[in-house]
């Protein structure tokens, strides 16, 4: 028997509602995302300063930005099982994830106070890594539990933009109020070293306190879902699904997730599209390098870096609000899908093109359009996982999703560190389109039968 037979009720006459204060639950869930954004964006392109601080390698370094990937293989099977049987919801996910990115920000804030507290600052980024987890499961759980079909959409691609609001302000701040210096013991660079060290603290302190009033509001104001649901699809769903642990309906809920080929291909799509930036994250001061002495920019390797992931994240805000909008009137999320992929590979082409021309303008163009595009790839990629997996419940879906493309960051990181060390800077700009045409390949594949936006219609033409 299919597992998602038990979860409809047979009532249709379920009262629904909007209630107003879904905008500001969303606005903090936004402010969330913003900081997660900031967390992950604001180490490589400053490398080299984390490397004259801290005495250590820049693989080392890059373990500051992907260390957050780890956090799937710990706490993906508890919360999935927790989800299973209605433990964990709405208001625990939020909690979780605000505590662990205020956490996240005091470890940063603390390893700058002594050059030998590297490790800090990689245990705070384990921590951003479960806010991560969560934070990429939330958009769908939160848009379908408190908004109306016409605008999950939108509601999606509002807290995608501020993931990448919050990484082009992350990938922008640190790169302008840091100096250049050179990793010697002369006293002129380590006093250049001592003022980047309270930049850095007072940076991630500001953001800390933000982080930390979120948390506290959150805290008292979050429900888990509204006293009655927006729409006839989440009314249907019956609430007799079992209260406490049971493991045959956790592997038969598992099962029909993981078994499901258009969840499994769109979460592929989606994590190629979000996580393959992880080889610009943790290399773009090395690999502009060939650029900006060609050049002869006004600009070190690390400012050049960041404006160029700060072009990226902004047209990531640009992409992911647009594609939001237009599909809360058009929902065919297939074809989004496949046109966003193909935009993307031309575009990721149009990369490679700039560097090998060494026009650090067109990269920065070729880049911001990138970032739209492939950005815009995941407002339907999250539509069509909820929609393919209706009526399982959507933290159990979403947790099950973030933990199959959140570590596609380590491996993109670690080919392109080795790609880079063996074979130079060109090979990491090629390795992006060729898995963006890889990526495209995969979404002709993807069905979408949007089976809760089908309840919603039939309840329309019944009325």
């Amino acid at each position: 028997m299919d597992v998602s037979e038990p979860l409809i009720s047979k009532k249709e006459d379920q009262e629904v509602k909007i209630y107003k204060r879904r905008w500001l639950f969303l606005t903090a869930q936004a402010l969330l995302q913003f900081c997660n954004g900031f967390a992950f964006s604001s180490f490589g392109e400053i490398s080299n300063f984390y490397v004259a601080f801290f005495g250590v390698a820049y693989w080392e370094v890059d373990w500051a930005t992907t260390a957050h990937f780890v956090a799937p293989f710990v706490v993906t099977l508890p919360l999935a099982a927790l989800a299973s049987c209605r433990q964990i919801k709405l208001r625990v996910i939020t909690n979780i994830t605000a505590s662990c990115l205020t956490v996240g920000y005091a470890c940063f804030t603390a390893s700058l106070v002594h050059r030998s507290l590297f490790a800090v600052l990689v245990i705070g980024q384990a921590f951003v890594g479960v806010a991560s987890l969560l934070l990429q499961a939330l958009p769908p759980i939160f848009a379908v539990l408190w908004f109306p079909e016409s605008e999950v959409s939108t509601s999606l691609g509002i807290q995608l933009f501020a993931v990448f609001g919050g990484m082009s302000v992350g990938a922008a701040v640190p790169v302008t109020i840091i100096k250049k210096f050179t990793n010697t013991s002369h006293s002129k660079s380590q006093k250049l070293l001592r003022n980047d060290q309270i930049k850095l603290m007072t940076m991630y302190g500001s953001v800390l306190a933000v982080a930390a009033v979120v948390n506290v509001i959150l805290t008292i104001c979050v429900t888990n879902e509204p006293p009655k649901p927006p729409t006839k699809a989440q009314a249907l769903k019956d609430g007799n699904k079992p209260t406490k642990f049971d493991l045959h309906h956790f592997w038969n809920l598992t099962k029909s997730v993981l078994t499901n080929k258009s969840f499994l291909l769109s979460t592929l799509v989606y994590g190629m599209s979000l996580e393959i930036i992880s080889a610009q994250y943790v290399l773009i001061s090395q690999i502009l390098k060939p650029i900006t002495d060609a050049e002869n920019l006004p600009l070190t390797n690390d400012q050049a870096g960041g404006y160029l992931l700060t072009a990226n994240a902004v047209g990531g805000c640009v992409g992911a609000f647009t594609i939001g909008r237009l599909l809360q009137n058009h929902k065919n999320y297939r074809i989004a899908m496949i046109v966003g992929c193909l935009v993307t590979f031309i575009f990721s082409c149009g990369m490679t093109v700039a560097w090998l021309k060494s026009s650090y303008i067109f990269m920065c163009i070729c880049n911001f359009l990138l970032g739209a595009s492939s950005r815009a790839v995941m407002v339907p990629a999250y539509e069509v996982v909820t929609q393919e997996t209706y009526p399982i419940d959507e933290t159990f879906v979403g947790i099950w999703m973030s933990c199959l493309q959140t570590p596609l960051g380590i491996v993109f990181a670690v080919i392109a560190r080795t790609l880079f060390q063996s074979l130079g800077s060109l090979s990491v700009i090629i390795f992006m389109p060729v898995n963006y045409a890889i990526t495209m390949g995969i979404s002709f594949f993807i069905t979408s039968t949007n089976k809760r936006l089908q309840v919603a219609e039939d309840s329309i033409s019944m009325h």
